[in-house]
């Protein structure tokens, strides 16, 4: 059994991509992070400061300027917690575009020395794999649809090649005439068994150089 070429292909664009997400702007996606983290948190104070001018808007005495001035005052804070809910899911999804943000095809093929050709498959299938996202026009490219510790070689091998097979014989109710006496049957389990989780174990934050 041996790893197609596109396979390989395929590790090196995912290893690029882990590599790009790592470096490319990360500053950028921090500071993102960090304005949705403040806005949730405008957001959970405002909506506290509007649950209280409620409370004293039910307290009033109906009719009074007491329960007027009151209702004004839970109105607009209330309005003030929907802004601040608003902008803290806005700050959120440009946290999470500033952390994705693409990377061209044509750079992917330059940097890792893929056939252009070829990638253009690799990240087909590599999409319907859900391991990557990928978009057009001037803002689109290619980036990862999962954090790189939560892709495994063995995933992108599978994407490419399907499930790992080292002899027809495991994994499959193939029947062999030798099955009964054949004392190389278990070696080829094991020997799979130990690939397959070796490849399982191997994640994409450990394959790139900090």
């Amino acid at each position: 059994m041996q790893i197609t070429r596109q396979a390989d292909y395929a590790i090196r664009a995912v290893r690029f991509l882990a590599k790009q997400g790592a470096e490319k702007d990360k500053l950028e996606a921090d500071r993102a992070y960090k304005e949705a983290e403040n806005s949730k948190l405008a957001a959970k104070n405002a909506k506290l400061e509007a649950d209280k001018a409620r409370q004293a808007a039910d307290k009033a005495i109906p009719g009074t300027s007491e329960a007027r001035q009151a209702g004004e005052k839970a109105r607009l804070a209330a309005e003030k917690a929907k802004q601040a809910s608003d902008k803290a899911k806005l700050a959120s999804k440009r946290s999470k575009q500033a952390s994705r943000k693409g990377v061209a095809t044509s750079t992917i093929a330059k940097e890792m020395k893929i056939p252009p050709s070829f990638l253009a498959k690799i990240i087909s299938q590599l999409h319907i794999a859900a391991l990557v996202d990928a978009s057009r026009g001037a803002h689109g490219g290619v980036s990862l649809a999962r954090e790189p510790r939560e892709i495994s070689l063995l995933d992108v091998v599978e994407a490419i090649d399907g499930p790992i097979l080292l002899n027809e014989c495991v994994g499959t109710n193939k029947p062999c005439v030798f099955e009964a006496e054949c004392l190389v049957h278990p070696i080829w389990v094991t020997a799979q068994e130990d690939l397959v989780k070796r490849l399982r174990q191997t994640r994409f934050d450990k394959l790139y150089v900090q």
